[in-house]
């Protein structure tokens, strides 16, 4: 009796798949970092208050500044200056400044020179953090002497930088015209601290239709 092969089943073919294509989702994009000098920042009472490094802190919830200085310069040579100043800022960026001051020149004789020269502008922090303010403003200038009054435009720019406690350094330069004549100032001080008050001593140069009134300068300034 012949036996009847076993057929082994033919395993059926396995369905050809369409290649699987993995796509790699995206890296999540990093967010937008805002430069420090863009950053939302309050105020302190002044620099260093509470152990801070500057005038300007994180959360502080006290969301303006202010500053008074008084100044006496002189140039040891029968030119002396009294001068008065005002800074008023918020922490939008925008703040107001003030300065005036009196100019005595000696002519010899028993006879003086004086002048009065005022500028007020409107002051934007172009850039801040814990350890510098930069502000930018426009305004006008006005002179008055014995001749009359004279008015005209004020460009400005101020900075104050904090190093280490008890440092303060500032500069501020104004370019503009009284009158006919063109108007150009710089000065530069370095101040203490003394809680908020800051003693401070440094050089003031102005140029009025090209004559020159400048000398050292000393003075106090209270920060509030």
């Amino acid at each position: 009796m012949t036996e009847t092969p076993v057929v082994e089943p033919v395993p059926a073919a396995e369905p050809i798949r369409d290649p699987v294509t993995v796509i790699t989702p995206p890296a999540e994009r990093p967010a937008f970092l805002t430069p420090p000098c863009w950053e939302r920042l309050d105020f302190l009472p002044f620099p260093y208050a509470h152990g801070g490094p500057g005038v300007m802190a994180y959360g502080t919830q006290k969301t303006w500044s202010g500053s008074a200085r008084f100044e006496y310069g002189t140039s040891f040579d029968g030119l002396d200056r009294r001068g008065f100043g005002l800074l008023v800022e918020h922490s939008s960026r925008f703040g107001f400044d003030f300065q005036w001051d009196s100019f005595e020149e000696d002519l010899g004789g028993g006879f003086t020179d004086e002048l009065r020269l005022t500028d007020l502008n409107l002051m934007f922090r172009v850039a801040q953090n814990e350890h510098y303010l930069v502000r930018a403003g426009l305004g006008a200038n006005i002179l008055d002497d014995a001749f009359g009054t004279d008015g005209g435009f004020n460009v400005t720019a101020k900075a104050d930088f904090f190093p280490a406690e008890p440092l303060v350094i500032s500069a501020e330069v104004d370019l503009g015209t009284i009158g006919q004549a063109e108007y150009f100032h710089a000065a530069g001080r370095v101040g203490l601290m003394l809680d908020r008050f800051e003693l401070f001593s440094g050089y003031d140069y102005r140029s009025i239709g090209g004559v020159a009134l400048q000398g050292t300068m000393f003075g106090v300034q209270v920060w509030f």
